[in-house]
């Protein structure tokens, strides 16, 4: 598995080349940076590749996939159209840790209702690196 250093290099000159294209969709992100790459985990819990945010303004308009080797994957967009960018997160995960907390104990209060044991343990390492498990019984 490549380094977020290294992850973040790969992105910056996939975003580079994205910019030589003649893409409308692409337009808005002439202005915008690599942010932080977060790390992917698979069902095993396994690193599986690296999804790289595309910022501006304090808003993701996109992400772009790097794999374990360094190799691009793809982009993919946060918005439907490049001049309505209402819909674009402010994290990649498009939740961040506090909002997962206050989500799980919303969930937990409905199953207390239902009369069901439940638990969840949730781990961070920031706003926009987290992993939760609710478990029952």
């Amino acid at each position: 598995m490549i380094t977020a250093k290294r992850t973040l290099v790969a992105a910056r000159d996939y975003l580079i080349f994205l910019m030589s294209q003649s893409d409308s969709m692409l337009s808005v992100w002439q202005a915008a940076i690599a942010g932080e790459p977060v790390i992917v985990h698979n069902t095993k819990l396994q690193p599986s590749f690296w999804i790289v945010p595309v910022e501006r303004d304090g808003k993701v308009l996109g992400q772009i996939d790097i794999s374990p080797d360094s190799r691009v994957l793809g982009h993919s967009y946060m918005y439907h159209d490049p001049n309505d960018l209402s819909t674009c997160p402010s994290s990649v995960t498009r939740i961040s840790a506090p909002e997962v907390l206050k989500l799980a104990d919303q969930i937990l209060k409905i199953i207390e209702t239902l009369g069901l044991p439940a638990r969840y343990s949730f781990t961070t390492v920031h706003t926009t690196d987290w992993r939760g498990c609710l478990k029952f019984g």
